[in-house]
């Protein structure tokens, strides 16, 4: 998954997948545009959703791309993003319930969170009541059943600046929340993963002060069930971890990268259960 040249921009998207013994190119569905997935997620051995963005000529995201995998082949399927943006994650359920987040809808209105979720068992994706007044980017989002989901992101966010603080939403099966918790200022949540209903981990960054807010900490958030926890993280500079994967019983893997461009180390962090 990921994107290579495609109509003369540099980039078209690419899907590759696990036959138990090796990995295998396979080909992605056309599109009128240049594509690039940054993610995806399989229901089933034959139901599977890669979400991604789709590219103008000079090189700038427009809309939501969902492909769906079916067993035999991808298909594509564009999301109106309000004229701009991006899909950044997305989570299936065993039972076929999917949820897509990301922002869009930018440019001249200004960005907001944008939440797709493919309803069982029409199988069409829906836009549920949009929150334009919410001015928010989602990065990860984490679903149990259709009727627990957890989506991370930052809010008040200036696309291409300064992230001001870390939010969450939840999704109960009939419409999304946002959750009271206490977060620090200048900072985001770029994923989150459910082992179940009371089991979440979020992680994410805290920035230094400044127009760019160079990452100066970790932020890790735990769910119980009932609240949000912050947890201690490791002291490190310039770091952050983008990926984290938690099952019951086993703890969380956390993964990232810490230094600058050129000192560039991937990082690796293991959470026990608790």
């Amino acid at each position: 998954m990921g994107g290579s040249d495609i109509l003369g921009t540099g980039i078209r998207a690419e899907i590759y997948h696990w036959t138990g013994t090796s990995w295998e190119g396979q080909s992605a569905p056309p599109k009128p545009v240049a594509g690039v997935l940054t993610s995806v997620s399989c229901a089933t051995e034959n139901d599977c959703v890669a979400a991604g963005t789709s590219v103008t000529g000079q090189g700038v995201s427009d809309d939501g791309i969902l492909d769906t995998w079916n067993g035999k082949e991808w298909s594509h399927q564009a999301a109106w993003l309000g004229g701009g943006g991006a899909l950044s994650k997305v989570s299936c359920t065993p039972a076929g319930f999917c949820v897509a987040v990301g922002y869009g809808g930018g440019r001249s209105n200004g960005w907001r969170q944008v939440i797709f979720t493919r309803a069982v068992p029409d199988g069409r994706w829906h836009e549920p009541s949009p929150r334009t007044e919410l001015r928010d980017t989602l990065y990860g989002v984490s679903c149990v059943s259709s009727s627990f989901c957890i989506a991370v992101g930052a809010g008040d966010t200036v696309h291409g600046g300064l992230r001001t603080r870390a939010v969450i939403e939840s999704w109960n099966g009939q419409s999304w929340h946002r959750q009271q918790v206490s977060m620090p200022p200048r900072s985001s949540l770029g994923s989150v993963s459910c082992a179940s209903t009371t089991s979440c981990v979020a992680t994410g960054q805290l920035f230094a002060r400044g127009p760019v807010g160079k990452p100066e900490g970790l932020l890790v958030e735990r769910w119980n069930g009932n609240h949000w926890t912050g947890e201690r993280a490791p002291s490190r500079s310039g770091f952050e971890l983008p990926g984290v994967a938690c099952v019951t019983g086993a703890g969380c893997v956390a993964v990232g990268a810490q230094g600058d461009v050129a000192g560039l180390r991937e990082l690796v962090e293991r959470s026990p259960e608790g």
